[in-house]
């Protein structure tokens, strides 16, 4: 009977000796760079936001956002935080604040910011699907050079979108936003127009 003891914990002391060596050699899984915003999980509820998120915000009637924002060489002039229910975006008047879930990020930013902002995104979520560039006019003849870039994840169904100039030549966007299937078919549309002309 002791024997039978004794065979018995070292078979248990063996394998929670292999066990624990197996857990070592597992590679951790790298998160997916594209989950988060800020640090906060996209899908968040307010009260997680709230609790978790490390800088300084401001409220709105909307939502939250940051102001004058430092990234790194950059001044980020506005950072909005939109938080979604089922139906609609969040209002200053809303109670219950756990229905409501993080969403989309709006940044505007000033055109000329574009490139160093592109070239951090790039570090941090690789080669963008889409890089395009063009030139635009205004209502006096003046010619601008507007580029656009758009990274995807597919497996998370998040996107990136930004332009350099957003409806003003004094302002550009960046987008966080869930995966828009409609913005990317239109991309693959003019790709064959073109291919047509050709």
């Amino acid at each position: 009977m002791k024997k039978l003891l004794i065979i018995l914990v070292i078979l248990f002391l063996f394998n929670v000796v292999s066990f624990s060596q197996d857990q070592q050699q597992q590679p951790v899984a790298e998160e997916n760079p594209m989950a988060k915003f800020m640090g906060i999980q996209w899908g968040s509820n307010v009260i997680d936001f709230i609790t978790h998120f490390k800088y300084k915000y401001k409220k709105t009637k909307n939502g939250y956002y940051l102001s004058n924002f430092k990234l790194g060489p950059l001044i980020i002039e506005e950072i909005q935080l939109k938080f979604k229910s089922q139906k609609n975006y969040m209002k200053f008047k809303v109670k219950n604040y756990t229905k409501f879930f993080f969403d989309k990020v709006i940044m505007f930013i000033e055109p000329k910011q574009f490139d160093d902002l592109f070239d951090i995104f790039k570090l941090k979520y690789g080669k963008p699907l889409v890089d395009k560039t063009s030139v635009i006019q205004n209502r006096m003849g003046a010619s601008f050079n507007q580029r656009i870039a758009l990274w995807e994840e597919k497996s998370i169904k998040r996107m990136i979108y930004m332009q350099r100039y957003a409806g003003k030549i004094s302002q550009g966007m960046v987008y966080f936003t869930k995966t828009n299937p409609d913005l990317l078919k239109k991309e693959k549309e003019e790709k064959k127009k073109a291919a047509g002309i050709l």
